[in-house]
């Protein structure tokens, strides 16, 4: 594997996903931390809060030597890969993840699928991006799978805007 910058997974320590995502960042570490706002519902009030997308997890950008500067952050548990082989993810699927949450879409997180039809969007500002279809009995929905953690995110999406691949 190369020195350079790749994106890999980091497997969290329950609920501490902001506070790495911090201590990253004030490390000069390269991290995105997906997040979705939900409403929470409390006896007395009502609020909006930002949670992970992957409960668990934090991705960051690194290169092969900066392995040892991520591992000491108090929360990371360890990097995602075989064995001890870090294993790193495609730009594109982390592309993919940063695109969808940036629209105004409803977007849910699934099982990891590992069958389904290849699909490519060919309309609209998701234009060009690619995943699988997953079919729900009228409803579809566009799925972008980070296989390295056994996590997807859907995104709903009109089928006359999808062409398979």
């Amino acid at each position: 594997m190369s020195d350079e910058a790749k994106w890999f997974a980091l497997y969290i320590r329950s609920r501490h996903e902001k506070q790495v995502h911090r201590s990253l960042l004030h490390k000069g570490i390269d991290t995105y931390l997906p997040l979705i706002d939900t409403i929470r519902q409390w006896a007395d009030r009502k609020k909006k809060v930002s949670l992970p997308l992957f409960k668990g997890y934090v991705f960051v950008r690194i290169e092969l030597r900066q392995i040892l500067k991520v591992l000491t952050v108090d929360g990371v548990v360890r990097i995602v890969g075989f064995g001890t082989t870090p294993i790193p993810i495609p730009d594109e699927q982390i592309n993919a993840m940063r695109r969808i949450l940036n629209e105004d879409y409803q977007i849910e997180e699934i099982p990891f699928l590992e069958e389904g039809e290849s699909v490519e969007i060919i309309s609209g500002p998701l234009r060009g991006l690619r995943g699988f279809l997953l079919r729900n009995n009228s409803s579809h929905s566009f799925v972008i799978s980070v296989e390295i953690i056994g996590r997807a995110v859907a995104v709903r999406i009109m089928p006359h805007l999808l062409r398979s691949v």
